[in-house]
């Protein structure tokens, strides 16, 4: 080899490794939280180098990571434009599609990454997610159950499998996912949070505290563990039990919605109308149209007998929520009520030609209006 050759593979092999120290420099610096440092170095890089994919994917990630999705779509193309055949860059805008809810276009990009590489997790995942989501049951289990073959010990995978079957209501079925995920990984919060829900689900709510517990020792700053021994304690009417968990997650981010809408809840539930008003006028300056949040604000307002303040919720949730069923039922019954029997019809016109069923004549009750009452487990499924 002359000396000329080797010389330059010797700075081929220097520059190489200059590329990737810098690339793990930026990932050190981005975990340090140094996220401006990480971006300005790692744009440099690029600019130093056009032709540099992995700089240009690692600022593809590093947007994603802090929901910068516009620029993390950019940059995913930048990686693109050098490598057509770039899995993380395809994957990358794949799942800002999946995100934005642009179902189609997700899945033809991940079923090439598939096609480029099929030892890969997430591609099945989220396949299964947008198969699930457009409640095609029979391609989201296909899809999770080969998630798992890739990787058989996944939290996310066992969990995706588990919700199907609870979702066919094969609840034994079910039960045996959320286990397996626990079983395998006995120190993942999530796994023990996601067994703990299933169990408040349905109804098990001595199993659901016992696991939820066990979560809690894992972690016990983590809001997501308060949050479902709160809605469990609620569901199980523990009233007083359930306040203190949504407290202690104020206590964490006072500005939790979650949090303030099942404090809202419970004292909705006790006919403490006044305190549950100022939680929703807390939660509507914060998101005004949370779900429900109005639908709750009609329903105290007519036990109240503001009947006009009543319909003026019911309306404004029929607004925000076109495609939820209960604010119609609620405005319907509210209209019978106040005699306004022409407003009454329309509406279930309106439920009719939307949902195709027949609404029954609901009488407006002491507490909540029929099927129009409120969901102690609005959060569904974690």
């Amino acid at each position: 080899m002359t000396s000329l050759l080797l010389i330059i593979l010797l700075l081929f092999s220097f520059q190489v490794k200059a590329q990737v120290n810098n690339l793990l420099l930026t990932d050190s610096l981005f975990n340090q939280g140094n996220i401006n440092t990480t971006l300005v170095k790692l744009d440099s890089l690029l600019q130093n180098d056009p032709d540099n994919t992995d700089a240009a994917l690692k600022l593809g990630d590093f947007y994603y990571k802090v929901n910068m999705l516009n620029d993390a779509k950019y940059f995913y193309k930048e990686s693109l434009n050098r490598n057509s055949a770039s899995v993380r860059g395809l994957l990358g805008l794949a799942r800002i599609d999946f995100l934005k809810g642009n179902f189609n276009s997700a899945q033809v990009l991940l079923k090439k990454v598939i096609s480029l590489n099929s030892n890969l997790f997430s591609p099945y995942s989220i396949l299964g997610k947008i198969y699930f989501l457009k409640n095609n049951i029979e391609l989201a289990q296909y899809y999770f159950n080969q998630s798992l073959i890739v990787d058989p010990t996944s939290v996310e995978g066992l969990t995706n499998l588990g919700l199907i079957y609870q979702e066919l209501g094969k609840n034994k079925l079910a039960e045996k996912y959320f286990k397996q995920a626990v079983t395998f990984n006995p120190k993942d919060q999530i796994a023990q949070i996601n067994l703990g829900n299933f169990y408040s689900s349905i109804g098990k709510y001595h199993l659901a505290i016992i696991t939820l517990n066990k979560a809690l020792i894992l972690n016990q700053s983590n809001p997501r563990v308060f949050l479902s021994l709160g809605i469990t304690y609620l569901d199980s009417r523990l009233y007083d039990e359930a306040k203190k968990y949504f407290n202690k997650i104020l206590e964490l981010d006072e500005l939790n919605l979650d949090a303030r809408f099942y404090l809202l809840m419970i004292n909705f539930e006790q006919k403490s109308f006044d305190s549950a008003i100022r939680h929703a006028d807390i939660l509507s300056s914060l998101k005004n149209n949370y779900q429900q949040l109005h639908l709750i604000l009609s329903n105290i307002y007519f036990l109240l007998s503001n009947i006009d303040k009543a319909l003026e919720e019911a309306e404004t949730e029929v607004n925000y929520y076109p495609d939820e069923i209960e604010a119609y039922y609620m405005l319907g019954n509210l209209y019978k009520y106040n005699g306004n029997e022409k407003r009454y019809n329309e509406i279930m016109g309106t439920i009719l030609n939307r949902f195709g069923t027949v609404m029954p004549n609901l009488s407006v009750g002491a507490n909540h209006f029929g099927n129009a009452s409120i969901s102690t487990t609005k959060i569904g499924k974690k």
